[in-house]
């Protein structure tokens, strides 16, 4: 009974500390930094709660800020799930190999009820590894005098280092350490608070004095081959290294402060020199040694090819790019001379060439490109026309020698000056004809000069021929005219055009081709489009000329075609645009053979009006209309009984008169002038009621509706 009073208790208690919230206390760190190795790397730190135990399934996390107390990301150390009712435990954690920084922070995080303790106080926490650090691989350094050198650690295991210069501190930076000055170095990670565990190794830095390394001499030799040359340093130093260079390749053997060696195809080229003193090291300028006919070029300044006639003579000239030389001429492979000269002038034909030499060197001579002189087989003349000629359209123009050129059969050309023209015998043809003699120009000024010209001739007994140009010269714009500008189909009419002598004139009516003749007229016959084409000599001029039908719209009638009278009143109708006039009535019987003719019977009537020899026929048609009023109702129903909306005669067949006619809904069904008692028509049967309006000049007459009934 007591124990069962006990165990009351104990579980009263429990409920008494549930029913309170709980309250994280901030983790209470067992150190002050915490410097991690892969051989030590177990930290503690002391977690309480006070007023309530968590539940049994609450999970304690121990998490870890980054390195400057940030929580957005937080890394776990540790979980705890057993002590759920210790107010006060310990947490035993590792921290990460990537850890570096002075600003980390702890904190607790429970899960049943999710609670969040205050950080911890910040710390500093590094992990160090067992990475050896080598400064410049062991190396000291040697550095001249106002130069730099670069120092560098093997690895990079922290953020900066702290370098140390004879056993004092230098200055904090990365790995790499620009040097100037002598002295004994190394260098320790920055670890904040763990620094001072791990250091590199130490290395000495020397300062020497610095020189300037040269070759003697120019900085190009010739050397002959077979010559023995010697190269020689600037400074002769037992305490200088020397090493010598061809072409940027180490020689062997060539190490002291001068260089000698056998010209050769293998030693010319370029050469340096590399010395080093006390760490300080100097490189030459390069001094380059070749064979002397590489150094000797010869080019030719005039033309390679040339031609010479009568007293034309050539002129052969080279260049050298050595002056102190001595130039040999050959003819046919034979010297001719000797000495200096750079030019020659030849008027024998035969093949040139010299030999240039450097004097005193034992370079061979070199030969300079070979010149050709030759007579020429020909001369040729390119004839041209003045520069605004334009092919059949210029009626003048000038045929002139534009250029005059020596040729030979292997291609080769010399522009002439065209003033020796004048010592030319030149014939001129056209065609095969031969024209004109001694003339350097001709004046063109009439298409019967048109044709293909050409010059032939001599000089100093050598052909001379030309291009064959063809020049087309234009005739004068000319016209067509017509004897009549308005025909009828049978009506005859004359084509006439300016005379143009020696053309073909080619005749078309609507584009067909209906004759060629010689002479500047032709009868036709009947209205069209009538064309001329003027040809001669491949050029063509091409006019035309349209005569127009003599269509029934050249006559008008006052009245008509349909007339609408009341009974036993006649109507005066009147013919316009004709030379004469005979009226007929349905029978053939003449009415009338003037312009005007009045009616007074109903019927079809016929006019035949006459305009020459051609004829128009019309025909009109007179009808009865008593209408006294305007009809309000019409039967289209085609027992010729009220079929139509006839008005009075008035209203009828009146160009000025408007009729109108609209539906139900407004819309407009029929609109005319002149009307001719024809509504409705067969698309407009419909029944139903319409509307309709008169106005004359814009003025209204009339207006009202009309029933179609029984259409």
């Amino acid at each position: 009974m007591k124990d069962l009073l006990t165990l009351s208790l104990i579980y009263l208690c429990f409920g008494m500390l549930q029913s309170n919230a709980q309250q994280l206390q901030k983790p209470e760190l067992a150190f002050d930094f915490a410097c991690a190795s892969p051989n030590h790397n177990q930290f503690k730190t002391s977690v309480t709660f006070k007023d309530a135990v968590f539940r049994g399934n609450n999970v304690f996390q121990l998490e870890l800020s980054d390195d400057k107390g940030n929580f957005d990301s937080p890394k776990i150390l540790a979980s705890v799930s057993d002590k759920n009712y210790a107010f006060s435990f310990d947490i035993l954690f590792s921290l990460p190999e990537e850890v570096s920084g002075s600003g980390y922070k702890l904190r607790v995080r429970a899960s049943m009820p999710e609670q969040i303790s205050p950080e911890s106080k910040a710390f500093d926490a590094y992990f160090i590894s067992n990475q050896q650090l080598i400064l410049n691989d062991f190396k000291d350094v040697s550095i001249c005098d106002a130069t730099t050198t670069t120092i560098s650690l093997n690895t990079d295991i922290a953020k900066s280092y702290r370098w140390y210069k004879d056993g004092k501190f230098y200055k904090e930076t990365t790995k790499d350490l620009v040097v100037t000055q002598s002295g004994d170095y190394y260098a320790e990670p920055n670890f904040g608070a763990c620094t001072g565990s791990v250091y590199s190794n130490m290395i000495i830095v020397t300062l020497g004095d610095s020189f300037v390394s040269n070759i003697q001499g120019a900085s190009q030799l010739e050397v002959c081959p077979g010559e023995t040359k010697t190269l020689y340093a600037n400074i002769d130093d037992s305490q200088i290294t020397y090493q010598w260079y061809l072409d940027n390749t180490p020689i062997t053997n060539a190490n002291t402060s001068q260089h000698t060696f056998v010209a050769s195809e293998d030693t010319f080229g370029s050469y340096s020199l590399k010395m080093q003193r006390s760490g300080c090291e100097a490189i030459s300028d390069e001094v380059a040694v070749y064979a002397p006919d590489k150094g000797l070029q010869v080019q030719a300044i005039t033309a390679t090819d040339q031609l010479i006639w009568k007293d034309k003579s050539a002129t052969l000239q080279v260049q050298s790019s050595a002056s102190n030389v001595e130039v040999s001429w050959f003819k046919n492979d034979i010297e001719i001379s000797s000495g200096s000269q750079f030019i020659l002038d030849v008027n024998v034909v035969g093949t040139y060439y010299a030999m240039v030499a450097i004097v005193g060197s034992c370079a061979p001579a070199v030969k300079s490109p070979t010149f050709h002189v030759r007579k020429p087989e020909g001369f040729l003349v390119t004839l041209g026309t003045s520069s605004d000629f334009i092919n059949c359209e210029s009626t003048q123009t000038k045929v002139s020698i534009m250029r005059l050129q020596a040729f030979t059969n292997q291609g080769q050309k010399q522009d002439l000056d065209t003033v020796i023209l004048d010592d030319l015998s030149a014939q001129w043809f056209l065609g095969s004809e031969l024209i004109h003699t001694a003339l350097t120009e001709l004046e063109l000024q009439s298409h019967l000069q048109s044709g293909v010209y050409s010059v032939q001739g001599r000089y100093c007994n050598i052909p001379l021929v030309s291009n064959r140009l063809e020049v087309n010269i234009g005739f004068d714009k000319t016209q067509l005219t017509v004897s009549k500008e308005i025909a009828c189909e049978s009506q005859k009419i004359q084509l006439k055009t300016t005379a143009v002598e020696e053309v073909i004139y080619a005749w078309y009516k609507n584009q067909v081709l209906i004759a060629e003749t010689l002479e500047p007229q032709l009868e036709v016959e009947g209205y069209g489009d009538y064309g001329l084409e003027l040809r001669y000599m491949g050029c063509s001029q091409y006019v035309e000329k349209r005569v127009q039908d003599l269509g029934s719209d050249v006559l008008t009638l006052s009245d008509g075609p349909i007339i609408y009278m009341q009974t036993q009143q006649g109507i005066l109708v009147e013919a316009f645009g004709a030379d004469s006039y005979i009226w007929t009535d349905s029978t053939g019987q003449i009415v009338s053979k003037n312009a005007r003719v009045e009616l007074s019977q109903t019927g079809v009537y016929t006019l035949k009006a006459f305009f020459g020899v051609c004829e128009i026929t019309k025909e009109i048609e007179v009808k009865e209309n008593n209408a006294k009023y305007i009809s309000n109702v019409i039967t289209p129903n085609n027992d010729n009984i009220n079929d139509k909306w006839i008005l009075p005669a008035k209203f009828v067949n009146d160009p000025e008169v408007e009729i109108t006619i609209l539906n139900g809904n407004g819309k407009a069904v029929f609109k005319t002038v002149s009307y001719q008692n024809n509504w409705p028509q067969a698309q407009q049967k419909s029944q139903g009621v319409y509307y309709y309006l008169i106005r004359k000049k814009g003025a209204a007459l009339a207006k009202g509706s009309i029933t179609v009934i029984g259409s």
